[in-house]
């Protein structure tokens, strides 16, 4: 897994493979320091966010954390 920052955008960007699917996750640190998931991309830069469901958005979510 490689995780990428983008300092004009205060992003991150993190390649993985899931269910051997690649994706990237796009996230950003909160005002408390925490990692907050802004978006689930396929590698064209694709967002499908709103076709992943909601327990794959929090097993992403533990991915970041992880670090």
């Amino acid at each position: 897994m490689n995780t990428h920052y983008n300092m004009a955008t205060a992003e991150y960007t993190r390649e993985i493979v899931y269910e051997g699917i690649h994706l990237l996750l796009r996230f950003h640190k909160d005002m408390l320091d925490e990692y907050v998931l802004d978006a689930v991309l396929t590698p064209d830069g694709t967002n499908i966010t709103d076709l992943v469901r909601t327990t794959a958005l929090t097993y992403f979510e533990t991915l970041i954390e992880s670090n």
